[in-house]
């Protein structure tokens, strides 16, 4: 429900991001939702809806834009300057091990984006180039039974329709491997999304025709 709520969302803006020139140049934690993303002249790009601000001064929280988009070719994996990461694909034996390192459609991610300026339409506006860190979150919902509600996590064990990005570490190397989605994969990944989403939207809709 939270995808689908964003994923229609605005996703347009004349925001300048202006507060954010206070940043210019440092490291700066990011966290939002994945809803949406698209493959351009070959690279992954995720769009994160309500990113808010990571930071230990009074602007922690606040909101950047309605959304920023950031590509997989700015992802600086390693801090080391002699680091390697080796981008070959999973094994399918490492996908059924270990799950904790796939990212989805929906997810609460969190990394670190380095704000710099730069030009479009003709204005300054600020925004993330390069970032690091990529780590997802728990995604949180409330669950009412007989009228109370309660808050729960989900853990990186929930069901998933879809994947986006599935990272693993080589313990005896301390490398990573990471493996992107095709075009293909995030199309039946929204499809699929798309249909559970209207799928609540109609039965929240039959259930307050019945109790009017």
């Amino acid at each position: 429900m939270k995808w689908g709520f964003m994923y229609e969302g605005s996703k347009t803006t004349d925001d300048r991001r202006e507060f954010l020139s206070d940043y210019s140049g440092a490291w700066v934690g990011i966290s939002g939702v994945i809803t949406d993303a698209k493959i351009i002249n070959g690279v992954l790009r995720i769009c994160l809806s309500s990113p808010s601000l990571i930071t230990n001064d009074k602007r922690n929280g606040t909101i950047i834009d309605s959304h920023v988009w950031i590509k997989m070719s700015n992802h600086q994996m390693s801090d080391l300057t002699d680091g390697y990461i080796n981008n070959s694909g999973l094994t399918e034996e490492d996908e059924q091990v270990d799950r904790s390192g796939t990212i989805s459609l929906g997810d609460v991610i969190q990394f670190e984006g380095l704000i710099e300026p730069y030009i479009t339409r003709g204005k300054v506006k600020y925004g993330t180039k390069k970032f690091k860190n990529l780590s997802r979150g728990y995604l949180s919902f409330y669950i009412s039974v007989k009228g109370k509600g309660h808050k729960e996590l989900a853990t990186h064990g929930y069901p998933r329709l879809g994947w986006l990005i599935k990272a693993t570490q080589i313990t005896s190397e301390g490398k990573c491997t990471y493996r992107f989605a095709n075009y293909r994969m995030i199309r039946q990944q929204k499809d699929a999304l798309l249909g559970l989403w209207h799928r609540v939207l109609n039965e929240q809709f039959k259930m307050t025709n019945q109790a009017n």
